[in-house]
């Protein structure tokens, strides 16, 4: 095992001391991880097993070793390492900010320091999954970084003040940006799938006033600004992507001497929305026959007359000829216990000739040749492993003409932790006034929990209403009722499940405590109550009633009142007839 880890060691110390070479890496055997808290290392003296070191003496061919633990912190930087000089590698690591949205730290920071390299690392939900600065000779290889829980995420890896690094092959999803350079110098940005969201993805690959850097063999598809964008910069080329699906492909603004081809034959870069044909060939474009680069430019942007061109537009894309439908997925959390329900998501799939939604998804959970869900274009599925360990969750991805494509994830399950009192949550039932005469068919819960739990994270399924009501649809809703700018998750319940739950009320006019709870995915479970007024029909017959026989009773008074009236006057009446009477005798 000892000589496997130091080939693979030297394989990526000679990518990252040149800059231009192509190493291919040796398989790695499964990463065993285990739970540590967060690293930091200030100064070579700080390369030691208590801040995670795991072999390794510092030198070229024997660099420290980080590897193997999985980080999960919001409140800090995962692995930070400042101010050294002595060659390391970090490999195999899982870091997470968990749950918490506002999340502002790195997955991993390499501040003024040299000769790193960092592989098959995974970040999940980090502010910044790798950031580099003031630092040169770093490989950033074979990485991970996505976010599917927290809409602040910025950058997959960012560097300033920068030079010689490698950012290869890594795989960056759902975040801000993929890789921003600001003030960087040779370095090489080639072979990374970068998966924007439509939402908010804004740029694939950015450099700000950077310099003789080269972008190439990177496929960035859907970013909701730019997928590739220069700016301030000059002398570097960018040849062999694939751009899919951007809003726009790339831009060059006020830079110089930049390409956008490697010339003929090599030709340039793919881009979706280029119109073109392909009839000639020839470094001109003008000899007859097909050769597979578009014969017209393909015309950036022009922004202040800094136009610039793409001379040799691929007609095809170069890192997909033969196999256009890609299968990728997210897992939320990456290490869970076995009491959580965990979260896939495959809407990163892709094919380059149909959208994401037509295409079928089919999971396999322990990766044990047998499938274990049908078909079906529903992306995100949800699974709880019953037992600890480490799992790879397969996935197969199918296109409308019947190919395949597969990829699978790591996933660590430990046994469930003791268990504690549910967190408090904040609950508004709407209407408050609850009339059992009414003919509403749904009620609304809104649950809020304070930081640094997020409603995002509410498993909407186990939510629970009196104890007994679950909501007639367990797709949520996320707003802010109140307007406090914390978010709320709302929900709808079947009124009449909830009326039955309430049971006897007396008549008229009570109030009650309704009941929440429910858990996150990750296990955490919450509870919190709101007080209605209720308003019974039988309440409401009483008083009619009651009102009725008033009533009654107050006409059964006037015309009491009226007979006796009567009365009097009749025998008033009478008395003076027999009055008058006696006189005339």
């Amino acid at each position: 095992m000892q000589a496997k880890v130091s080939v693979y060691v030297i394989a990526l110390i000679l990518l990252a001391s040149a800059v231009s070479a192509v190493v291919i890496l040796p398989e790695r055997a499964s990463a065993v991880l285990t739970m540590r808290a967060p690293i930091s290392i200030n100064g070579d003296s700080d390369f030691n097993s208590a801040n995670g070191v795991t072999g390794g003496s510092g030198t070229n061919l024997d660099p420290f070793v980080i590897s193997g633990w999985s980080i999960t912190s919001s409140s800090s930087n995962c692995i930070a390492i400042s101010n050294t000089n002595a060659h390391f590698v970090i490999h195999d690591v899982i870091l997470s900010s968990g749950t918490n949205s506002s999340d502002l730290f790195t997955g991993i920071s390499i501040q003024n320091s040299t000769f790193g390299v960092i592989w098959a690392v995974t970040t999940t939900n980090k502010q910044i999954g790798i950031d580099i600065s003031s630092s040169s000779y770093i490989t950033v290889t074979n990485c991970s970084m996505s976010n599917v829980a927290s809409y602040l995420s910025w950058y997959g890896v960012s560097s300033g003040d920068s030079s010689k690094l490698v950012i290869d092959g890594n795989n960056i999803r759902g975040l801000g940006s993929g890789v921003i350079l600001e003030n960087v110098t040779e370095s090489r940005v080639s072979w990374n799938t970068i998966t924007g969201t439509h939402s908010w993805s804004e740029f694939g690959i950015y450099l700000l006033s950077s310099s003789d850097c080269t972008i190439y063999g990177n496929i960035i598809s859907n970013c909701v600004n730019i997928g590739i964008h220069l700016l301030v910069s000059q002398n570097n080329i960018v040849y062999h992507n694939d751009l899919i699906r951007n809003y726009y492909q790339a831009e060059d603004v006020q830079g110089s001497n930049n390409k956008f081809d490697a010339g003929y034959p090599s030709g340039g870069n793919y881009w979706s929305d280029y119109l073109g044909s392909d009839l000639y060939s020839g470094p001109g474009q003008n000899v007859l026959g097909p050769d597979g680069i578009g014969d017209s430019p393909y015309k950036l942007p022009d922004y202040q007359y800094y136009p610039n061109q793409d001379n040799y537009p691929l007609m095809v894309p170069f890192n997909m000829p033969n196999n256009p439908l890609v299968a990728s997925f997210d897992v939320s959390p990456l290490v869970g216990y076995t009491n959580t329900n965990f979260t896939f998501d495959a809407s990163f799939s892709s094919d380059i000739d149909e959208p994401t939604a037509s295409l079928l998804v089919h999971w396999d959970w322990e990766n044990d040749g047998i499938w274990d869900t049908n078909w079906t274009s529903v992306k995100i599925a949800y699974h709880q492993y019953p037992l600890e360990g480490f799992y790879a969750p397969l996935l197969e991805v199918k296109d409308s003409n019947g190919n395949l494509a597969e990829t699978a994830r790591l996933v660590s399950v430990s046994a469930a932790p003791p268990v504690h009192p549910p967190i408090d949550a904040a609950i508004i039932f709407y209407p408050d006034t609850l009339d059992l005469d009414s003919s509403g068919q749904t009620v609304t819960v809104y649950i809020e929990l304070a930081p640094p739990y997020d409603v995002k994270n509410i498993d909407a399924s186990t939510v629970v209403l009196l104890g007994v009501v679950g909501p007639s649809s367990s797709i949520p809703s996320i707003g802010d009722k109140d307007k406090d700018r914390v978010p709320d998750l709302m929900l709808k319940f079947d009124r009449n499940k909830v009326i039955a739950a309430l049971g006897w009320a007396p008549p008229g006019k009570s109030t009650r405590s309704i009941d929440v709870t429910g858990s996150l995915f990750d296990g955490t479970s919450f509870a919190g109550s709101d007080v209605i007024k209720i308003i019974n029909l039988e309440g409401k017959k009483g008083r009619a009633n009651e009102s009725s026989t008033n009533t009654d009773i107050q006409n059964a008074a006037v015309l009491g009142i009226g007979a006796i009236g009567m009365s009097a006057i009749v025998s008033a009446v009478l008395i003076s007839l027999i009055t008058m009477r006696k006189k005339m005798e």
